[in-house]
């Protein structure tokens, strides 16, 4: 008899502290990561027939929606 893999053992404190220090380094400054509408559209239709995993983590920032209505788009 097989035995079950096990999965990774994930720090999700890490990767929050990671997550919050990598947006308000955002907000306080230029972004990080900048792509174009062309680039995007080329990603999108490169994967658009593929079969993908995300993982999609949510943060919620205190205060974060006063924040985000005093930045431009």
């Amino acid at each position: 008899m097989n035995k079950p893999k096990s999965s990774p053992l994930v720090n999700v404190n890490s990767i929050m502290e990671n997550s919050q220090s990598r947006v308000w380094n955002t907000l306080g400054g230029e972004p990080g990561f900048i792509i174009s509408v062309t680039e995007t559209q080329n990603v999108l239709d490169k994967f658009a027939r593929s079969k993908l995993e995300f993982v999609i983590l949510h943060v919620d920032l205190v205060g974060s929606t006063k924040l985000s209505m005093t930045i431009p788009l």
